[in-house]
Order: structure tokens, then sequence, then C-alpha cells
């Protein structure tokens, strides 16, 4: 075990990092993470010349680009639906408050009516 001075944070392994996104994160969302990285990581290699391949081998990374597009409209449709659940329960919820307005006025308007019976209004 290291030992850390008072004020000095303790220093992570990568597994432990990967283990904090992994339990932080869905799939999908660190599957599109790592497929963007992947990609940005190897323009910026083919544009400095590190990276010298043959046609089909310059091709795999955008199936990083598909991987990633895919996730991303998992995500998306994922959102869209959790939306879709709220909205529902704003509609319901909507309808709700307008009937017990509803039924607020009727009482309201029976009420004034005994009043006006009454002569007291």
């Amino acid at each position: 075990m290291v030992m850390v001075k008072k004020g000095m944070k303790k220093r992570r392994s990568v597994l432990e990092i990967v283990k904090e996104i992994w339990n932080n994160e869905t799939f999908n969302e660190v599957a599109y993470k790592a497929s963007l990285g992947l990609v940005i990581v190897w323009i910026i290699l083919k544009l400095l010349r590190i990276i010298e391949s043959p046609l089909w081998q310059e091709m795999l990374p955008f199936a990083g680009l598909v991987l990633g597009f895919i996730t991303w409209s998992n995500r998306l449709e994922s959102r869209l639906t959790s939306m879709e659940k709220d909205l529902q329960y704003i509609r319901k919820d909507t309808d709700y408050t307008k009937k017990e307005m509803e039924d607020i006025r009727q009482e309201v308007g029976d009420a004034k009516h005994r009043l006006e019976r009454h002569h007291l209004y």
C-alpha cells in the first residue's frame, strides 16, 4: 500500500481508471468515446505520416466511425424513449390537473349559487 501525504492525491492505476469509467457509463457510451478517440488518434498519426499502410487497412478506422455512429444512435434512441415516457407522465399529470380544476370550478360555482340563494353574495 502506498502512503499518501496529506493534501496529495493517490495515484491510480490504469485498471482502476478503466473500472471507474466502466462502472459509471454504459457500454454504448464507452464504445462511442473509444471509437471516436481511436479515429482521432489514427487521423493525427496519418497526418504526421507515422502510419503508412495499404488502402484496405486505411479503411479500418472508418469501421470505428460506423461503430461510433451505431452506439450514438442507440444512445439517442434510449434518450428519446426516456423522454417519451416523461412526456406521457406529464400528459397524464396535466389531464389529472385539468380534471381537478374542473372539480374546483364546480365546487366554487355550487358555493356561489348557495350564497346567492341565501342572499349572502
